[in-house]
């Protein structure tokens, strides 16, 4: 990319040398969903607090899906975190999920399905 710009070949060793004398990092990159409402975040946090801990059932998941080999280090200036601003969507995803609560495992199943849930706000 640099060799088209500006004509010049240079080497990664070269590059990442250069990043670091003028205070870049290499870092893992945080994720921020475009979809992120921060209203939404403090309304729920705060409703939250209203509930004791019995109440609440927690969904756990693991799986596989597109996201699998998306970019997780990026380099930023010192003290900032490199942050990439994208779309979150998952396609097709294969799946096992399981129901928790404070009584142990409600109810578990592995799964196939298309994800596609957020759009544009």
């Amino acid at each position: 990319m640099i060799n088209e710009a500006t004509n010049a070949s240079v080497s990664s060793h070269t590059v990442c040398r250069m990043l670091r004398q003028h205070g870049y990092t290499r870092k893992k990159i945080v994720q921020v969903a475009k979809q992120r409402r921060v209203d939404y975040r403090a309304r729920f946090m705060s409703e939250v607090f209203n509930y004791r801990k019995e109440m609440f059932v927690f969904i756990d998941e693991t799986g596989s899906d597109r996201r699998d080999h998306i970019r997780k280090y990026g380099y930023a200036l010192m003290g900032q975190p490199p942050v990439y601003h994208r779309w979150l969507v998952r396609g097709q995803r294969t799946t096992a999920i399981a129901a928790i609560s404070c009584d142990g495992v409600n109810y578990y199943q592995g799964l196939l399905m298309e994800l596609n849930l957020f759009s544009a706000v």
